[in-house]
């Protein structure tokens, strides 16, 4: 995930766009976030993580009605691909590299994606 914030950090600074990165901890309630249709694709996202298919459909005809089918397909493949990197990463144990680390260190911090680490082994420690 880590990575997918810098990437979006760096295009969002090639395009010369002022981004607010609280959709990454906080969701569809950020709003837009800079991003053209950002609270649409937010939920979009989550719908598709949450396996709720009235939300999903939901979702999808508010994603064509404001950006056409063409954006659906292109959002519907970046969810895919995030999810597919995100679960190859977290499955083999890919740690963040150290170059990544360092230039994202003041984002995570300000996101509060550093905490996702100790809050998954507080509750697997729960579990077990």
């Amino acid at each position: 995930m880590t990575s997918h914030v810098a990437w979006l950090r760096v295009s969002g600074e090639n395009a010369e766009t002022e981004l607010d990165y609280d959709a990454v901890t906080g969701g569809a309630t950020a709003g837009d976030t800079g991003v053209e249709s950002g609270a649409l694709l937010i939920e979009f996202a989550e719908a598709v993580l949450d396996r709720d298919n009235s939300r999903l459909e939901v979702a999808r005809r508010a994603i064509v009605a404001a950006i056409g089918e063409d954006g659906l397909v292109d959002a519907a493949g970046v969810v895919g691909l995030f999810c597919g990197v995100d679960r190859v990463a977290d499955a083999t144990g890919t740690p963040l590299e150290d170059e990544k680390a360092k230039k994202t260190a003041d984002l995570r911090a300000k996101i509060g994606i550093d905490a996702f680490e100790e809050t998954k082994a507080a509750l697997e420690t729960d579990v077990a």
